[in-house]
């Protein structure tokens, strides 16, 4: 239905002209770009601003800007939005491409070839580049509060690609029945020198492009994809609305007093921490230019005096403060400090980081199934690989491995069997996701490697060579261990200590 739900075809453009331009919308964008400008290391302006409001006195704005370069290591949006995302695209997700009717295929004997339809989603995501764009999407999402994927065939290049917009560069009609969702979409497609001079207006039915003058640009184009060709990816916290605004304004003020706190840092390691020399008397009869050192006199004028003022000044209250502060923002986040000092190291448990990341892992397998169901509908222009429309997906983005280690996994598979709650082909559908479930590709995954793990004991048999030995339990020969049968056979030896001396090489008195 697009944007005639809620008026004319001679008002679309003025719908769409209002979206980008109302105040409203105009600070919410200037609010999102800022913390998008500090996400990326672009603080300098941002930052002066903020100098130029704590501060009144010209001189020392003047004195603070020249230290500005020297504190962008810090990047505490950066550090937090990466540590929650990293885990999720660490490795390449696993996407299946499902058709009705595939449950029913027989997989006792393996898994069959890949399908055509596998293939071909398998050619869109390489063309897409969808793994580092999902990245960069996880990323920007903390920072961003909702990030866009707009999926697009390229004639000239023959193939798909996928646009990242962050929440600065779109705008949105929502749909008045649903606020939540978009009746259309506009987002940025032309600046100059920094201001945005084109925008493009997407809805389920067609597309035009504007310039910021709300003069249309070409014709209204009608398109086949039946969708919005642009998948949302929003962050949780939305009630009632289409926006969230207040999502990352603590890590925006988190990042600013870490910067300000750094800056004048700074500015004091310079004014307040040496010894200053002064002079007291008549500065006409005081000799000019003299070397201050250890060794050098200072010559004096008749009846002056020269005496040390103390300037040295602890930094530590500073450092302190910044330290509060970056344990307070990244505890909102479930990181603990001791994680956040090793860069993302690992570093304990960090129970609330994990289900954090399980949270954020749920959003973007959303935004998968989305970025699935708009490149079905774009495909259709591609002329190798059309994904059919009732094709589905199955995606795993590794959330168990992301939420607990591999010891913790095996360790409580285990109880769960001894309880007889599972049974080793869950463990299987557990580590294979690709699997779908079936219960009997999981029985053929079984056959198949306790027949691998057969051939390997033949082999090891073979070479004469001990399944479990080490530098310190080296064990024996094929040809020692045989002679130890009749030593027990004769009670020469007993069957504990033929044991010992199989598995390590020793004799039982032997010092270890």
């Amino acid at each position: 239905m697009g944007l005639e739900a809620i008026a004319g075809p001679g008002d679309w453009l003025g719908i769409a002209l209002d979206a980008v331009t109302s105040k409203e919308e105009s600070w919410r964008r200037t609010c999102v770009r800022r913390r998008i400008q500090l996400y990326r290391d672009q603080y300098a302006e941002i930052l002066r601003e903020h100098i130029t409001q704590v501060f009144k006195e010209p001189a020392v704005r003047i004195a603070l800007d020249a230290f500005i370069p020297f504190v962008g290591g810090t990047s505490l949006i950066k550090r937090i939005s990466d540590e929650l995302a990293r885990p999720l695209y660490a490795r390449a997700p696993m996407r299946r491409v499902m058709m009705p009717g595939a449950e029913k295929q027989d997989f006792s004997k393996g898994p069959p070839p890949p399908s055509a339809e596998q293939v071909a989603y398998g050619e869109l995501v390489r063309e897409m580049e969808l793994n580092a764009r999902m990245d960069d999407i996880a990323r920007l999402l903390t920072p961003s509060g909702a990030v866009f994927a707009g999926i697009r065939y390229l004639n000239r290049q023959a193939r798909m690609t996928a646009d990242v917009m962050t929440a600065d560069m779109v705008s949105v009609v929502p749909d008045p029945d649903a606020p939540t969702k978009p009746l259309a979409i506009i987002f940025d497609s032309g600046w100059v020198n920094g201001k945005v001079t084109k925008y493009v207006c997407w809805d389920d039915v067609r597309t035009f492009s504007f310039d910021a003058n709300g003069n249309l640009i070409g014709s209204i184009m009608p398109h086949s994809f039946g969708r919005i060709p642009v998948v949302d990816v929003h962050s949780s916290g939305r009630v009632g609305c289409y926006w969230n605004t207040s999502k990352g304004g603590d890590l925006e003020s988190g990042a600013l007093m870490d910067l300000l706190i750094d800056l004048i840092t700074i500015r004091k390691l310079k004014t307040q921490s040496h010894i200053q020399l002064a002079y007291n008397g008549d500065v006409a009869s005081f000799v000019k230019d003299q070397v201050s050192d250890e060794e050098s006199i200072l010559i004096g004028g008749v009846g002056g005096q020269i005496f040390p003022i103390n300037l040295e000044s602890d930094p530590t209250a500073l450092l302190r403060a910044k330290e509060a502060n970056e344990t307070t923002v990244a505890a909102n986040y479930g990181i603990s400090r001791e994680r956040l000092n090793q860069s993302g190291g690992e570093a304990g448990a960090d129970e609330g980081l994990k289900e954090r990341v399980a949270e954020l892992a749920n959003v973007l397998w959303h935004a998968e199934m989305g970025v699935f169901e708009v490149a079905k509908a774009v495909s259709q222009e591609h002329p190798k690989h059309k994904l059919p429309a009732e094709a589905s997906l199955v995606v795993d983005l590794g959330q168990l491995h992301n939420r607990v280690d591999r010891r913790t996994q095996l360790d409580t598979f285990r109880e769960e069997v001894r309880q007889g709650r599972k049974s080793f082909l869950d463990g299987v559908l557990e580590d294979n996701p690709e699997y779908g479930g079936n219960r009997a590709l999981a029985m053929w995954h079984i056959r198949e490697k306790a027949r691998e793990n057969g051939e390997v004991i033949e082999v090891l048999r073979e070479a004469n060579a001990s399944l479990d030995s080490d530098a310190q339990e080296p064990g024996q020969t094929a040809e020692q261990n045989g002679a130890l049968g009749p030593k027990v056979r004769d009670n020469k030896m007993s069957r504990d200590e033929a044991a010992e001396r199989a598995s390590t090489g020793r004799k039982p008195d032997a010092p270890a």
